[in-house]
Order: C-alpha cells, then sequence, then structure tokens
C-alpha cells in the first residue's frame, strides 16, 4: 500500500527513494543483528532466502530508474504493488485452497485478477495488462534459491516488459 500511494503523495521520486533505501537498510540490519525483532525477517522458513530484503531492494531499483531517470512513476510502482498484493492473494488462496505452500493454478487465478485491476494505473491498459500476466508467470515459475526468488522476479520482470512496450509502442 505504500507503495501504491507514492505517486499521489509526492511529485518527484527523490522521497520515495529515500524511505525504500531506509526501509531496505533496515530490514538487512535487523536480518543480520536482530532476526527476532520483526515477524517475518529470518524467519521466512527458508534459511538463506533474502525474501524480505529484495522486495524492498527491488523498489530501489525501480523507483531509481523508472521513475528517477524515465519519470514514469506509475510504471516503477505497478510492479512493485503486483508483487505485493499479487502474491499476498496468492498466498492467502494457498493457504485456504491447498493448506500448504505449493503454486497452484487457484492461487496464480487469484493473483492475475489483482494484478490485472493493478494494471489500470498503466496507460495504455494493455501494457498493464502484458505485466500482470508477466508477474503471474514469474509468480509460478520462479524457483526459489537465496539469491533468487518471486520478490525479484515479479517486479523486475513486469517492469521490464511493460517499460519495453512503453517505449516501443
Amino acid at each position: 500500500m505504500a507503495f501504491l500511494l507514492c505517486p499521489f503523495l509526492f511529485s518527484s521520486f527523490e522521497w520515495p527513494l529515500i524511505l525504500t533505501t531506509g526501509f531496505t537498510l533496515l530490514l538487512l540490519y535487523a536480518r543480520l543483528f536482530k532476526p527476532e525483532t520483526f515477524r517475518g525477517v529470518g524467519g521466512s522458513g527458508r534459511l538463506g532466502a533474502l525474501a524480505e530484503i529484495h522486495f524492498p531492494a527491488t523498489g530501489i531499483v525501480l523507483i531509481g530508474v523508472l521513475w528517477g531517470m524515465f519519470d514514469q512513476p506509475w510504471l516503477a510502482i505497478v510492479p512493485l504493488t503486483f508483487m505485493g498484493a499479487g502474491d499476498a492473494i496468492t498466498g492467502l488462496i494457498r493457504s485456504k485452497v491447498y493448506g500448504r505452500e505449493v503454486k497452484g493454478n487457484w492461487g496464480s487465478l487469484g493473483m492475475l485478477v489483482t494484478c490485472l485491476t493493478l494494471a489500470y494505473f498503466i496507460q495504455p491498459y494493455w501494457i498493464g495488462a502484458v505485466g500482470a500476466v508477466t508477474a503471474v508467470l514469474a509468480e509460478k515459475y520462479t524457483t526459489t534459491s537465496q539469491f533468487i526468488d518471486d520478490n525479484l522476479s515479479i517486479p523486475l520482470s513486469s517492469a521490464l516488459v511493460m517499460a519495453l512496450l512503453h517505449s516501443f509502442c
């Protein structure tokens, strides 16, 4: 939600970039030195996975490049909301339908509906819709390791696809 509010609250990229960088550093510190302080930091059940650091760090890249360099705030923010909201819906559906962590079709459908709704912030809409489909495919097919997870692949892949389409179409 915080990312989604940024284009409404800030006229330039500087404060969102500063806040995202600060939050990333706070989470990195917590992960390295006090993982028990914050719920979800270092406690994902996947030892060595850095998912909670990857998501805001991806925000630094997208806000810095797409909003800061190319003055496209929505191209920076919407892929982050695909990850935040879309992956959350997937997790809720996964928990209710499957009762365990599995990348099932119902979760992907829920994520697609969520991401297609968020894609309305991208104009023309079809570019956002292609980004939404890209995000769902990234979530479905990304295998988690210490250095790669869907917190990276969802926003980065959907942002890249939408930025390329926006540039060339």
